[in-house]
């Protein structure tokens, strides 16, 4: 019986109460009414209790935008009610179905609104990189949502919706067709905001060369901060297309290599030592250096001046590396000084025939045979 009672017609709905004097049905939607005030907010209430404990943040979001539109829509319910069952002129009816309904409609829009914005809320991520992007995300969603809760109205108050959608189907394609380079740089603005592949103070370098610290993602372009305090602006369509190298992510601290080169017949294993004992000072003591993982020196091959090694530390971001590495070279150079290790410099030895020695005056020896 109550399952025909729900799913039958709107005249089934009102049937027990149709026939019955004014002031009743009066007395009842405001008993109604004192219920719904009354009950609704116990009824929220411990609802947001049960589902507070949850691991989920979207049952607190629908709580929070249901709180008041929920209250709303059961009052225009009981009205609706009513005033059906009131038996009134056809011709008022004629003007309060649509009113009523038109009315509902809009707080259906208002929950969509709010849910959207808490949703938006929680779920876009929060971080330097998307901090411009939220305002205008946001405004989007809202405009969407109000804009269709718009036509909805229009249409249950009986205002043909179609000629408006044609217009606003024809001034949007000629919207775009206008705006199409600025429309393409602020979607490649929605992808920097929602991929984010890179952040605000994040040190990046595009494929194009341009390298700097991340200072403003908008929607037009993006702004890198060079080293030499100069600023570099990339358009957001160009930044999206590029190979971007992230130094931040997915941590700021990174390796480093030191190359240099000893002489030949040097102790290695001294030099090693020396190398890694001077590298433990400068990341413990410099700042900018990074302890741990410790330093480490490989050897990497012959070359034409001496035996090349890279020696390897960690800085805490790209832009330490440069004070890093110098002081590296300088205590380096001190000890390698004090304990007699020689850094070659390539020699070329050039040998001259006699034709060439003719050429030159005939003032220089002759070239010794080759071995």
């Amino acid at each position: 019986m109550i399952g025909d009672t729900l799913t039958g017609s709107p005249q089934q709905l009102v049937a027990p109460f149709a026939g019955q004097p004014a002031w009743l049905l009066i007395s009842g939607w405001l008993v109604w009414a004192a219920a719904v005030v009354i009950l609704t907010p116990l009824l929220l209430g411990l609802a947001a209790r049960l589902v507070r404990h949850t691991r989920s943040q979207l049952d607190d979001v629908v709580l929070r935008a249901a709180r008041g539109p929920v209250r709303i829509i059961l009052l225009l319910i009981g009205a609706g009610v009513a005033l059906e069952a009131a038996a009134l002129p056809e011709r008022f009816n004629h003007y309060a179905r649509p009113t009523l309904f038109a009315l509902i409609a809009l707080t259906i829009v208002v929950f969509a609104d709010r849910l959207a914005r808490g949703l938006l809320r929680i779920y876009l991520p929060e971080s330097g990189a998307v901090h411009a992007a939220r305002s205008v995300v946001v405004g989007a969603t809202r405009g969407l949502v109000i804009a269709i809760g718009a036509l909805i109205v229009l249409d249950s108050l009986g205002i043909s919706i179609t000629p408006l959608l044609a217009t606003l189907g024809v001034g949007s394609l000629a919207v775009a067709l206008a705006l199409q380079d600025t429309l393409g740089q602020l979607f490649a603005g929605i992808y920097m905001a929602v991929d984010q592949p890179i952040r605000m103070g994040d040190y990046v370098r595009v494929g194009s060369g341009e390298e700097g610290i991340v200072e403003k993602i908008g929607w037009r372009s993006t702004r890198l901060r060079m080293m030499q305090n100069s600023l570099v602006i990339i358009p957001n369509a160009k930044l999206a297309m590029s190979t971007i190298v992230n130094f931040h992510l997915p941590q700021p601290d990174m390796t480093i290599q030191i190359p240099m080169t000893v002489a030949y017949g040097t102790d290695l294993d001294r030099a090693a030592s020396i190398a890694l004992e001077v590298a433990r000072e400068v990341v413990s003591s410099v700042p900018g250096g990074v302890p741990s993982p410790e330093p480490s020196l490989r050897y990497g091959r012959f070359g034409d001046a001496g035996i090349e090694l890279n020696l390897a530390v960690c800085v805490a971001q790209y832009t330490d590396q440069f004070f890093i590495r110098h002081e590296t070279i300088v205590r380096l150079d001190r000890r390698f000084r004090e304990a007699g290790i020689v850094i070659p410099y390539p020699v070329r030895e050039v040998r001259l025939g006699t034709e060439e020695r003719e050429l030159l005056g005939g003032g220089l020896p002759a070239a010794r045979p080759g071995p």
